[in-house]
């Protein structure tokens, strides 16, 4: 990525590109092979390290999903 951190993503995903990077991670486009659908991965560094990001975090993913929920989209997370 333009951030300079390698973005590794599961064999269904392929690679598209570097969409933003920022304080608490980047993110990139790829495409789900199995589904068919474009998809953003964001990669969190040391996601867990302190307990104040872990909650800023977890708050971005409910947030997310509410709003993936909302407009019919499908919403997965991983730890990876």
């Amino acid at each position: 990525s333009k951030s300079g951190t390698v973005f590794v993503v599961d064999e269904k995903y392929e690679y598209v590109k570097h969409i933003s990077h920022g304080a608490y991670g980047i993110v990139c486009s790829a495409f789900n092979k199995q589904l068919k659908q474009k998809v953003a991965i964001k990669k969190v560094k040391d996601a867990y390290d302190d307990l104040v990001d872990a909650k800023r975090i977890l708050r971005e993913i409910k947030l997310l999903s509410n709003l993936a929920n909302k407009n019919s989209s499908t919403m997965r997370i991983s730890s990876r």
